[in-house]
């Protein structure tokens, strides 16, 4: 009988622990809430406008044409599963670069405790910041970043691969959907 009444106060207790839990920390099963906004930081583009273009495996930001000062902005909620990822191409003359602009494993840390992940474009590089003072180099417009898994390695860039992609796609009529995604994402 005491063996009974103990095994359920403890299973009691377990179920009240979770849903306290649940309450106080609710974010963890519908997501955090984080915004992003990237800037074009030019110092002399006033004829070339920066272009950028974001999307999420779930959701297509679209395009915009972005003047010197002008920003992309969008807020976003992780899953629960941590995948929460969004890309970005950029345009400027004939530079193109596809980056990460969030990704929940590395950026739910360095976006502060504000949840706000900021890029500058400039005409050297990418840079980073969550409280619009102090930015940190990514990467440059060069086709080498950081590797999404490990930190510290590299590998190529995805606009290198769309060029392949691209090349392959222009030597037969199999890549036809290829050659024209290439085209849309410019």
């Amino acid at each position: 009988m005491k063996k009974s009444s103990t095994t359920s106060l403890l299973m009691l207790c377990f179920a009240l622990y979770i849903i306290l839990m649940t309450l106080k920390q609710s974010q963890f099963f519908s997501g955090i809430t984080y915004d992003v906004r990237v800037v074009n930081g030019f110092t002399d583009n006033s004829s070339l406008a920066l272009v950028i273009w974001c999307s999420s495996q779930n959701n297509d930001l679209g395009g915009r044409a972005l003047q010197a000062g002008d920003d992309f902005s969008w807020s976003l909620r992780t899953t629960f599963w941590g995948a929460t990822l969004f890309h970005c191409t950029m345009k400027w003359d004939q530079r193109r670069r596809s980056f990460e602009a969030f990704r929940v494993q590395r950026d739910s840390h360095r976006c502060g405790p504000s949840r706000t992940c900021f890029w500058l474009v400039k005409e050297d590089g990418f840079y980073f910041s969550n409280d619009q003072v102090n930015w940190k180099k990514d990467f440059s417009w060069s086709g080498v970043s950081w590797n999404r898994s490990v930190p510290g390695e590299l590998y190529r860039s995805p606009v290198k691969d769309m060029r392949v992609a691209k090349a392959k796609a222009n030597s037969g009529a199999a890549g036809s959907s290829i050659n024209q995604e290439f085209k849309d994402r410019e």
